[in-house]
């Protein structure tokens, strides 16, 4: 090992030591013995008079060096300098914890989004209604890190059916949800077919500027490429939006 490198090594370590004794002034309970082993290869190149050689003149300005080689020092105590060091330092409160995710209701009420098929490749041939609104939102578990959701399976009904009484029941209950003012926002699972009639009887009976988002599907859930699910996660992210509001 060559003199500089040796030197800068030993520099190294000579800090380690001393920050370790400071370590120990913190807590004597932390740390027992503050030192660092350093492996038996290790030299160091300590400035000597010249006098302190055989033979030559005391004068200050000549200087030699010799390899003095460091005593050894137990290896354990490195470990325990820096248990010290991770225990001593400074810790932030973590008071408030992870922000909790904004609260959003689901009211399922059939259509497409929740229709099953024969068969993958079956588009047309399904049954409106076979998900219930639960099984829906596991179906997307995306949707856990957008928003905590609350389900409710409202009325279950293909959309060409849906009445006014449905679309009563409906606002009603989105006004009810609304009373909690945790709510972010709520969305409603419909199928396509009369889903501008429902937005528009809810922007009329709503009494909230909190959003309410309708979602449905052109493909049941069963289809190879479904769209529900990612529709149902866009609309979540949708009441999520402080943008929504108004």
């Amino acid at each position: 090992m060559g003199e500089a490198t040796a030197h800068s090594r030993w520099s190294c370590e000579k800090d380690i030591v001393q920050h370790s004794a400071r370590l120990h002034k913190i807590d004597q309970g932390l740390v027992a013995r503050t030192s660092v082993a350093l492996p038996d290869s290790v030299k160091i190149h300590r400035p000597r008079h010249a006098c302190c050689s055989a033979g030559a003149s005391p004068h200050p300005s000549r200087r030699s060096t010799t390899p003095i080689s460091r005593p050894r020092i137990p290896r354990e105590c490195l470990t325990a300098a820096f248990l010290g060091y991770t225990l001593a330092a400074p810790c932030v409160a973590q008071t408030g914890g992870a922000a909790a995710l904004p609260l959003v209701w689901v009211l399922s009420t059939g259509g497409t989004i929740s229709a099953r098929g024969s068969s993958a490749t079956d588009l047309s041939n399904y049954r409106t209604g076979a998900l219930l609104g639960e099984e829906l939102v596991k179906s997307v578990p995306e949707i856990s890190r957008v928003a905590t959701v609350k389900v409710e399976q409202i009325v279950n009904v293909s959309s060409p059916d849906i009445t006014t009484d449905n679309w009563l029941t409906i606002a009603r209950r989105i006004n009810a949800i609304f009373a909690d003012p945790a709510v972010a926002g709520v969305v409603v699972t419909q199928g396509t077919n009369t889903l501008e009639e429902t937005a528009y009887f809810l922007n009329l009976t709503v009494k909230s500027d909190r959003p309410v988002v309708l979602v449905g599907s052109m493909r049941p859930s069963t289809a190879i490429s479904a769209d529900g699910p990612l529709n149902l996660l866009n609309a979540i992210r949708t009441a999520t939006s402080a943008e929504s509001k108004g």
